[in-house]
């Protein structure tokens, strides 16, 4: 194999390998649907998936304010809350995780509270991490 040919799929997998992360990257916004408040509901979601992982984002969209019980730990990429007067209550011995790389964590375009018993952690590397505008 030629030093060129190698050098070359070298390139295109540094290039394109960012692009195909990030396209797993998935933003899940809350409906309200499901007939309870549970974040573990599917069927309050879009898509009827419960966003997970640190590729993920929760948005409470503007016009539904939310008030959502975390009654099991996960981990998310990024929560924006968009509407006013939205709450998030984490369970007592559940953690609310955020991991990312640095990006933001957390967005409130309007007021919103994080409460209850649970934890929060955090691990990011650079960058913003929370936002109030």
């Amino acid at each position: 194999m030629s030093h060129h040919s190698s050098l070359s799929k070298a390139l295109c997998i540094s290039l394109c390998l960012p692009v195909a992360i990030s396209a797993l990257a998935t933003d899940r916004t809350w409906t309200g649907s499901g007939g309870n408040t549970l974040w573990t509901n599917r069927l309050n979601w879009s898509d009827n998936t419960v966003p997970s992982g640190n590729a993920d984002a929760a948005i409470f969209p503007l016009g539904i304010t939310a008030n959502v019980l975390l009654d099991q730990s996960t981990t998310i990429k990024t929560i924006y809350f968009r509407s006013p007067g939205s709450t998030l209550t984490v369970s007592g011995g559940v953690n609310l995780a955020f991991d990312n790389l640095g990006a933001l964590t957390l967005l409130a375009s309007e007021d919103a509270v994080i409460d209850g018993d649970g934890s929060l952690t955090f691990s990011v590397n650079t960058g913003e991490n929370f936002a109030d505008n």
